[in-house]
């Protein structure tokens, strides 16, 4: 069992003998716990109150190339996977796709859509994360991240669907150390 403080704040984990996370029990005495199967893949997991009552539950299931292709938590979703084993859409078993995703040749995701509301993502030629542009993409605000000679980020800049920065966070390394 592993404590972790957090402020006022005390959380703990405990781990099977695989490593993997078996429960973690949070400062109001709530707790979630988690089963995998043979393959270390997560099959359950429970939410359960102080007393143990179950408050929720999820199950998973796989495909053969391990892409998680369903879940079940009362309504059961399901998953499209394409030959690159990405995400290209998620639903309710019996409905048509609430989220959809589209990848660039390189397999970035270049957009999401969820019910309709589409976010829209472009990369540098370095495959790294360059804009997001929120609902409705491109017009509804956008985050520009900034990448210094190494390709480390170095600013993240957010603006709103006016084009006024809301938002303007710098990272400053130490050498190699953020």
């Amino acid at each position: 069992m592993t404590h972790l403080p957090s402020g006022d704040y005390t959380y703990a984990y405990n781990y099977y003998d695989s490593n993997l996370i078996q429960k973690i029990t949070y400062p109001d005495g709530k707790y979630a716990q988690f089963e995998y199967d043979d393959l270390y893949r997560l099959t359950n997991e429970y939410a359960r109150d102080s007393g143990g009552g179950l408050l929720g539950t999820n199950g998973y299931d796989y495909d053969l190339a391990e892409n998680r292709t369903g879940k079940s938590n009362g309504l059961v979703e399901g998953y499209t996977i394409n030959a690159l084993n990405q995400v290209t859409s998620i639903y309710e078993v019996g409905e048509d796709p609430h989220t959809t995703f589209e990848y660039d040749l390189n397999g970035n995701m270049t957009s999401r859509t969820v019910n309709g509301q589409t976010t829209c993502y472009t990369y540098d030629r370095e495959n790294r994360l360059r804009f997001v542009y929120y609902p409705p993409c491109p017009d509804g605000g956008s985050t520009d991240f900034r990448y210094d000679a190494l390709g480390r980020r170095f600013k993240v800049v957010q603006k709103d669907a006016g084009g006024q920065v809301v938002g303007d966070k710098r990272f400053v390394y130490d050498g190699l150390d953020l």
